[in-house]
């Protein structure tokens, strides 16, 4: 229980496994006669705003109004025009509701969990039970950085964000696997950062005070941001920063619970990280957007106990455990209105440093008490170009080129005092895409008919050597995801809509071990 105060100003063998889900209308089906009679119905009322509790209903239709996303990749367009399941969130609704990492914004989302923590720096959520398989392969949740997919080869883990430099999250249920392709087939979670204010000079800043319960020391969080308008108008810089500390409370004993714990409120973490967005508006019609960051996760044993109620980790020896994490992201999204469309092109570089967990494993005789030790680290470069219709015309299309190239490098190691084993795992993946969707308003906008394709291709290798013994594997494969919807709007607080669409999950590399 934490109470807060705050005050602001190895792979032997590759599975060709393609797993795809089809969501219809919200609801998952393998009937379509069921999906027609259970269509979605969304009405988009006071009562499902994601942001504050209304005071009244017509107050809360306005606030609502003002909710703008950019899931479609069409523009920006109002929350409750959006004809598929859908949530916002602000940069000002979460920090009224206090959420300060992953795992509280999970909870605001129906059907989302958290499925896995190892430690602060490794946690993978799930969308209706996708991603509940445990952490080998890719992701089945997307995460997006503004423009741009943070994930590498062979690993779930969600983005430790900072949710100061957050300026609005969007939340897609279900498989977005036309316009946000591989990793996507259980839904998509687009966080969109703060960009520095253009014409003065601004300063932001947050501290925190914390308790949790069975800890000695207090939590605290500090953060901080400067924004300077280089060229006023034109040219402006946001920096930002932030070091969160939460105190231990595990205590720890190197066998059994009994008698005096080797260590108390051991669990200690420090998380750090730092910002910078440069943002260039030469004019109206063209943005140029730069951003780098850079975090850091590093934990003292792991979130993995023997109990919560007295929380204590036992067997585990003289082994000190660690969760130790360290990334950078690099970011740029270029973008250009011509008189009836826009021309986007987004590149980024997500590089994650060497790191990974060690724990002590206390098994009894005769293997006693043995050192278990999960690392590696990777690279991906990504970019999509895409063009979009923004005129106000009946005609509406978006479409584009996707290309990631990508290594994921798995350690593993396991030494007991008479048994030692070892493998690693380098995970290549060099893929591409085409998507495109296209919709037409009819009947002056009443009724609103979608259709759109994605055709992906990717060439996978992994090379594992398990215990010195060298094992290899490629493979070739391409996929097809399509989605189908007809929105229809009644009135301007009604939407019905109906949704079909496919997803998809790249192949799994087995991890020999």
């Amino acid at each position: 229980m934490r109470t807060d105060y705050a005050c602001r100003d190895y792979s032997a063998s590759t599975k060709d496994i393609f797993r795809k889900s089809t969501a219809i209308g919200g609801l998952k089906s393998a009937s379509s006669a069921l999906v027609l009679s259970a269509m979605a119905v969304i009405a988009v009322t006071p009562a499902f705003a994601q942001d504050e509790a209304p005071a009244t209903a017509d107050d809360s239709v306005r606030r609502e109004a003002t909710i703008v996303v950019t899931a479609t990749k069409t523009g920006a367009q109002a929350l409750e025009d959006v004809p598929f399941a859908i949530q916002a969130f602000s940069g000002e609704s979460l920090t009224n509701r206090n959420i300060r990492e992953g795992a509280d914004l999970i909870e605001l989302i129906p059907g989302a969990s958290q499925v896995q923590q190892i430690g602060a720096g490794y946690r993978i959520f799930a969308f209706r039970g996708t991603g509940a398989g445990g952490p080998v392969g890719d992701g089945m949740v997307g995460y997006y950085l503004d423009d741009t997919p943070f994930g590498v080869p062979n690993n779930q883990t969600a983005p430790p964000l900072q949710y100061f430099d957050i300026e609005r999250v969007e939340v897609l249920r279900g498989p977005q696997g036309t316009l946000y392709g591989q990793g996507s087939m259980g839904g998509a979670i687009i966080y969109r950062t703060k960009n520095p204010d253009m014409s003065e000079f601004t300063t932001e800043g947050e501290a925190s005070l914390s308790s949790t319960a069975d800890a000695s020391d207090p939590n605290y969080r500090v953060s901080a941001a400067v924004s300077v308008p280089l060229i006023k108008d034109k040219l402006g810089l946001r920096l930002s920063g932030g070091y969160d500390y939460q105190a231990g409370y595990v205590d720890v004993y190197s066998d059994g619970p009994v008698g005096k714990p080797r260590l108390t409120d051991a669990n200690d973490i420090t998380a750090k990280n730092l910002q910078a967005v440069l943002l260039w508006q030469p004019t109206d019609d063209l943005s140029v957007r730069l951003r780098a960051w850079e975090f850091s996760t590093d934990q003292d044993f792991l979130s993995v106990f023997a109990s919560v109620d007295p929380p204590y980790a036992a067997n585990q020896g003289d082994v000190n455990g660690y969760d130790k994490r360290k990334a950078r992201f690099y970011s740029n999204t270029i973008n250009y209105d011509f008189s009836n469309f826009t021309l986007t092109n987004a590149t980024s570089y997500q590089e994650s440093l060497p790191g990974g967990f060690s724990t002590g494993l206390g098994l009894g005789p005769p293997l006693g008490t043995g050192v278990l030790k999960n690392g590696g680290n990777s690279d991906s470069f990504v970019n999509e170009f895409r063009l979009a219709t923004n005129g106000d015309g009946p005609f509406h299309w978006v479409g584009g080129l996707y290309y990631q190239k990508a290594e994921g490098l798995y350690i593993f190691n396991l030494d007991f005092p008479s048994l030692s084993l070892d493998g690693t795992t380098l995970t290549k993946t060099e893929n591409s895409s085409v998507f495109s969707e296209i919709s037409y308003d009819l009947f002056g906008g009443k009724l609103v008919p979608l259709v759109g394709l994605r055709y992906y291709q990717d060439t996978r290798t992994s090379e594992s050597v398990s215990n010195g013994v060298p094992a290899n594997s490629k493979a070739n494969l391409d996929a097809t995801t399509w989605r189908v919807n007809l929105a229809y709007y009644p009135t301007e607080d009604w939407t019905v809509f109906f949704n079909a669409g496919t997803g998809f999950r790249r192949i799994v590399s087995q991890r020999v071990v």
